[in-house]
């Protein structure tokens, strides 16, 4: 009476309790509905079972009488396979037209015994690859000028190792007017060389096999048999069957579990069941279809007048509810659209409900004072983790600087004892250089063409170290020059080349090769050696790095700081879409190839094709 009540005097406003309620009592019809449906459906499934039983057992009898006439027909000519005359046919050249006829005339009696006892058997065509071709049959006559290797069926029997059933097909060799027919393709088997180099093909009249599907089922009127050939998805049937229809048990019979289950589908609005047994012969299968029009029309008419009387029943439901559920349903339809805009980052306030006291109202009035906190609070991460990320790599890019700063006044040191000072002045001109770059305020970003000349200054500084000239090849598209890289993102590589690969004794000389070009949406580098290569354990911990899976805890990443800090540069910049490699250079040294995205001028064809080629 409370909840009448409270219905009756909308200035007392319902609870969401008695809303759901209401709506529960609209919706009361619907477990009679689902009961109903599934005794229909328990009583579909057990006519369906029986009805594939009973066809089961006439397609196991169908298919066994089948079966037996083509293995018989295939057994008859064993002997003639084995035949010493017919295999010196066989291996006989085929210019040699008097051996041909001699052989044929001593085997061709098994043939015609076939012939006598095999009625639908209308001849027996013998070709191979040497071209030879033979036909023997009471009925018909070859002709000679037929070119069988035109011939859309017969050119596809040429080196199959299995015997075969193929799909109704005019018997086109035929002088006269060609009788249709169903060719059973023997291999033979040529016993001196073990392959198979000839084919006898037994052609049936079509209609036999028609007639053997053409038996009336007696369990289930409106059912037919097919016969169904799997690779070439083609049908051997007693009459013509709607386009949809055959797709659709094309389709089914594809995907179908085991032979022997029902199978059920839908064609042109009405619904079939089928069942098959797999021949002995090919991919060929026996198939049951009937319509099940008739099976279930009792069942179809019971349900749909249950279906009539449900669908009042919730019309009338859905007329007193309807109400009550656009007043229930309109605050919560403005949740959950700003809670979606909220996933993509939009903050859209709910409108507030018209009585903020109930359960729903005071949702929407949380929700919204939580979109506010949850902004300002979006606004202190977002800070926070930009200050971090520029902290990191700042701190990373000061790592690089004394590796290479305390490796460079090692070399000036060296050259100091000796008294070389034309040595020392250029060093220090290009070590004073290279601070410069170092330190200057740019936030760790230089042009390409900055990060260049800086290598090339290393490279002299590591001359005058080691008395010896590094051969380098450039190939940088000048596209690309003034384009926006990190600073030092190069240069590790070049130095781990040169402190694992440079041997200035090795035979043939060492070389360098650094490659930079650029395409649609990234910049492409390469450092590529010719020295003794990276191990494939090396190659490993590279990979690791790209996959970033617990670097520091590894040794040679606490070792070699100055590709470890290279490495976490780039992802920190790039994230996932920076590509890295370590390959083997090709036929001696070791590539390194990486890619960072740009939104830079395309590069031309000609660099691009430098940077595949092997070095």
């Amino acid at each position: 009476m409370n909840i009448l009540r409270r219905l009756l005097h909308p200035a007392q406003s319902p609870t969401l309790k008695s809303k759901l309620f209401v709506l529960l009592a609209a919706i009361s019809i619907i477990p009679s509905l689902v009961v109903y449906a599934s005794s229909q459906l328990y009583m579909f499934r057990a006519n369906t079972q029986y009805s594939a039983s009973i066809s089961n057992q006439y397609l196991q009898s169908v298919s066994l009488q089948l079966a037996s006439y083509l293995e018989g027909l295939v057994h008859s000519f064993d002997p003639l396979i084995v035949d010493y005359d017919f295999q010196q046919y066989v291996q006989a050249s085929r210019e040699d037209y008097g051996t041909q006829a001699r052989l044929l005339s001593r085997f061709r009696t098994s043939i015609d015994n076939v012939l006598q006892s095999r009625g639908p058997l209308t001849g027996v065509l013998y070709l191979d690859r040497q071209g030879k071709v033979f036909y023997e049959s009471y009925k018909h006559s070859l002709n000679f000028s037929y070119s069988f290797e035109k011939d859309s069926y017969y050119s596809t029997v040429i080196g199959t190792d299995s015997v075969n059933l193929s799909y109704p097909h005019p018997a086109s060799y035929m002088l006269g007017r060609p009788v249709e027919v169903v060719t059973l393709a023997i291999p033979v088997l040529d016993l001196r060389s073990g392959s198979y180099e000839s084919w006898l093909l037994l052609e049936i009249e079509a209609d036999y096999i028609r007639g053997q599907l053409n038996e009336d089922l007696s369990a289930q009127s409106g059912s037919h048999l097919l016969l169904y050939d799997r690779g070439t998805r083609s049908f051997i049937a007693t009459r013509r069957f709607e386009e949809p229809l055959l797709h659709q048990l094309q389709d089914s019979l594809q995907s179908a579990a085991s032979e022997g289950a029902p199978i059920l589908f839908q064609a042109s609005g009405d619904r079939f069941e089928a069942t098959y047994r797999s021949l002995s012969i090919g991919e060929w299968d026996l198939v049951w279809v009937a319509s099940l029009n008739e099976l279930t029309g009792g069942t179809k008419r019971s349900l749909r007048i249950m279906v009539t009387v449900a669908v009042l029943s919730l019309i009338v439901a859905l007329l007193i509810a309807y109400p009550v559920m656009r007043v229930v349903f309109r605050p919560l339809t403005h949740l959950n659209r700003s809670i979606k805009n909220l996933s993509t980052g939009i903050y859209l306030p709910v409108k507030a409900a018209r009585n903020p006291n109930d359960e729903i109202g005071y949702l929407v009035h949380t929700f919204n004072k939580m979109l506010v906190d949850l902004k300002q609070l979006e606004r202190e991460v977002l800070d926070s983790r930009l200050r971090e990320k520029e902290r990191e790599l700042l701190q990373l890019q000061a790592q690089i600087h004394p590796h290479f700063l305390f490796n460079t006044l090692e070399t000036i040191e060296s050259y100091a004892l000796q008294n070389n000072p034309e040595a020392v002045g250029v060093m220090v001109q290009n070590v004073s250089r290279m601070m410069r770059y170092n330190v200057r305020n740019d936030g760790g970003w230089a042009t390409l063409e900055e990060e260049l000349d800086y290598i090339r200054q290393y490279l002299s500084i590591h001359a005058y170290r080691t008395g010896a000239e590094i051969d380098v090849e450039w190939a940088v598209d000048p596209n690309c020059l003034h384009r926006s890289v990190m600073k030092l993102s190069i240069q590790p590589f070049v130095e781990n080349a040169l402190k694992y690969a440079w041997n200035p004794n090795r035979e043939p000389p060492f070389r360098l090769r650094i490659q930079v070009q650029s395409t649609e949406k990234e910049l492409l580098f390469s450092v590529a050696d010719n020295g003794e290569g990276a191990s494939e354990g090396v190659r490993d911990k590279i990979a690791r790095m790209e996959e970033r899976s617990r670097m520091e805890d590894d040794p040679y990443f606490r070792a070699h700081t100055g590709i470890y800090n290279v490495y976490r540069r780039f992802f920190l910049a790039y994230g996932d879409r920076v590509r890295i490699e370590m390959v083997p250079n090709i036929p001696r040294g070791t590539v390194v190839r990486w890619a960072i995205p740009d939104e830079g001028v395309t590069g031309s064809d000609t660099f691009l094709e430098a940077f595949r080629t092997p070095f």
